[in-house]
């Protein structure tokens, strides 16, 4: 994923002046070493700027629930920043939260409206955080639970019957995990914080932070991705009512045909849960060396109950710019630097319409989106 690096310094400037139109999508644009956080109203075609959204630091990005639109600061930093949505869509200022010195807090998990979990990655713990108010409640430390540090970086995660499933990335650089570590995850009971960690070794490491997803599906149960060290990539199961792996469950994208393509990708980044099984992510479909400038990222609709993956007719991207997906309506809007333009294109999940331009115009890379019905 992303390669440049640099501390996040947060820039205040300009509030935002209320806009007539409504605004559905709040996104977050990197430039150089900024990234940009700002609104725009619909899919009809226009063209956005950065000339009226808050500046942060390089690594921010995007978690809302209700009219709370919250952004971690991740691995560049130890803030979160709250804003609030104003009458018409618009981000309003509303508060900054601060860890620890490099906390790297992200993959935020919303229990209500007041309260949400927030990975610490860079230390090592769970914090649970009042969002009116911006304090700390509680902490769960996972430190424990580390190879060959205090630390096992955690990752993403979900809540499922009062358990929280997290990711232990078990890193030993900032890009590589300990060596013959599988997918780990600690299940922590949230009332009493006990916790145990479940191991396979089918796969490397899931749920990397900020690169990876997990969600629960409409049968109850959970999924995770390993995006592969060595080639150990796929899909892996809890099913409801287990705190198991489910031994008969392995989906590889690396070795299912892409229909459409007539060939096997490699492996997905960031991706978006849309229901009944199906899965939208950029799946990278070339043989070539990674380069994050490469177009060599093809939009796809993954099954995961029925383990196929098709080509969508949408143009490639880089992997810098297959991070931005999300659901608006009838349509999975894809944020992504194209040849075609920068911005975010759409796949109509009823008539399957798919954009060749982007519909709304971006400038910089388009790294995390949210829509607003």
């Amino acid at each position: 994923g992303f390669i440049g690096l640099t501390s996040c310094n947060k820039n205040d400037e300009p509030t935002p002046t209320p806009q007539e139109v409504q605004q559905h999508f709040t996104f977050v644009h990197y430039v150089d070493k900024s990234a940009y956080v700002g609104t725009f109203s619909d899919l009809t075609p226009q063209a956005t700027n950065n000339k009226k959204a808050f500046e942060f630091g390089f690594g921010c990005y995007l978690f809302a629930k209700g009219n709370t639109v919250l952004v971690p600061e991740g691995k560049f930093g130890d803030k979160i920043h709250k804003f609030t949505r104003g009458a018409h869509g618009e981000l309003i200022k509303a508060g900054t939260m601060t860890f620890e010195q490099m906390a790297q807090p992200g993959e935020i998990n919303f229990v209500d409206e007041q309260r949400a979990y927030v990975a610490l990655h860079g230390r090592g713990k769970i914090a649970l955080i009042n969002t009116s108010t911006l304090q700390k409640e509680d902490e769960i430390d996972l430190s424990s639970y580390a190879v060959q540090d205090n630390n096992p970086d955690p990752g993403c995660n979900v809540i499922r019957d009062g358990k929280m499933y997290v990711a232990l990335n078990q890193l030993n650089s900032p890009h590589t995990s300990v060596p013959g570590t599988g997918a780990e995850v600690a299940i922590i009971d949230l009332k009493t914080k006990k916790t145990e960690v479940i191991k396979d070794n089918r796969t490397s490491v899931v749920g990397l932070f900020r690169h990876s997803d997990a969600f629960i599906d409409e049968r109850g149960d959970i999924y995770f991705y390993s995006a592969g060290n060595n080639f150990k990539e796929g899909f892996l199961r809890i099913r409801k009512g287990s705190y198991k792996w489910d031994s008969d469950y392995l989906f590889n994208l690396s070795k299912t045909t892409i229909k459409g393509i007539g060939k096997t990708g490699q492996y997905m980044i960031k991706s978006f849960y849309a229901g009944n099984g199906i899965v939208y992510s950029c799946v990278k479909v070339t043989d070539t060396e990674f380069g994050i400038l490469k177009k060599d990222f093809q939009p796809v609709k993954i099954d995961i109950w029925n383990k196929t993956i098709e080509k969508l007719d949408l143009p490639m991207t880089d992997s810098n710019g297959s991070f931005a997906i999300t659901r608006y309506k009838d349509f999975i809007v894809f944020g992504m630097t194209c040849n075609n333009g920068t911005g975010y294109y759409t796949y109509n999940t009823k008539t399957g319409e798919c954009s060749q331009n982007p519909i709304v115009t971006a400038i910089g890379v388009p790294s995390s989106l949210v829509a607003f019905e």
